[in-house]
């Protein structure tokens, strides 16, 4: 039984190490919301990319069935 308790505890603290928080200096993140229309009709599956003015970290969002992202 001691061998298989220590493959779990190894297993768990494998899984939880490095689960702290990021760094506190890490940039506020913004929220992003649109519809893509095509014609004035939703387009669903369109790949939108955000990138700040201030060269920070590009993102993307892919649109749903109405166009929303």
């Amino acid at each position: 039984m001691f061998p298989r308790n220590v493959c779990f505890g190894s297993l768990i603290l494998f899984l939880t190490t490095g689960c702290g928080g990021g760094p506190s200096d890490a940039p506020d993140l913004g929220h992003v919301t649109g519809v893509v229309t095509i014609d004035g009709k939703p387009a669903s599956g369109v790949d939108v990319s955000f990138a700040p003015l201030d060269g920070g970290r590009p993102s993307s969002a892919r649109t749903d069935a109405n166009g929303r992202y």
